[in-house]
């Protein structure tokens, strides 16, 4: 930002919501947007579709938001922590780029399923949070599902209800039974965001004009993940209304 130089920052934007204020600061005091943070998810094809579908108002505004987010395996290294800031950050920027509000209050919950992380470690993870007008959702992060890499959002809306599918792959019908490919990782889930995301923003800085999310994104989900961690070491709900103005 010193330098003016446009940034495409990987999530999270810092390592805690006061660090990623302060990068905001900066770009506010510097006049120009030229953060951008990395929530692929909003350029995956799936994702965009459910996206258009709730803006287009036809089954009524958001009532409630459901994410899951399951990882196949993860070695030790991690810490309960971690799940909240590398992973489930991607699913606090989902829900609110679906509802369009910020997140105001946490309540989170852990079990340990891996103890080869450490018997410390919360692998699985479920957030249930409401938002400044209303809304209500759950998260559910879980880091050693075994079975393979699994991400989807549902969105409960006042007329109906849109959510992904699981990503296209043949059907494969043997044995008296039918079933469909798992992704293993998140790089075969994403490739395309991930392409996606570079080449707009290779564009932008190109005609100048931002796109995505911004550093105000980044700062906003690292208000609500450490609002997270701290209901999750003190086991009460969490208020995550630390946000100043826009």
């Amino acid at each position: 930002l010193k330098n003016e130089k446009p940034v495409l920052c990987e999530k999270p934007l810092a390592d805690s919501a006061d660090a990623a204020l302060k990068v905001v600061e900066a770009e506010a005091e510097l006049g120009r947007k030229l953060v951008q943070v990395g929530f692929m998810r909003r350029y995956d094809p799936q994702h965009v579709a459910a996206k258009e579908a709730v803006d287009s108002g036809s089954v009524g505004a958001p009532v409630v938001f459901k994410g899951w987010h399951r990882n196949a395996d993860l070695d030790p290294g991690i810490d309960s922590e971690w799940v909240i800031i590398n992973a489930m950050i991607h699913d606090i920027d989902s829900a609110r780029w679906f509802i369009e509000e910020e997140i105001e209050e946490v309540y989170v919950r852990g079990k340990n399923t891996a103890p080869k992380l450490g018997e410390d470690v919360w692998d699985v993870q479920l957030v249930q949070f409401s938002t400044t007008g209303g809304r209500v959702g759950s998260i559910e992060t879980n880091v050693v599902s075994h079975y393979g890499y699994e991400v989807g959002v549902e969105v409960v809306c006042e007329r109906g209800i849109v959510g992904t599918a699981l990503p296209a792959g043949a059907i494969v019908r043997q044995d008296h039974a039918a079933s469909k490919r798992i992704t293993e990782g998140w790089y075969d889930r994403f490739r395309t965001a991930y392409v996606t995301e570079v080449r707009e923003w290779i564009e932008s800085v190109s005609t100048g004009t931002p796109t995505g999310s911004d550093a105000w994104d980044g700062y906003a989900s690292l208000v609500v993940a450490d609002a997270c961690i701290a209901s999750l070491r003190s086991g009460c709900g969490n208020l995550g209304a630390r946000f100043v103005p826009e």
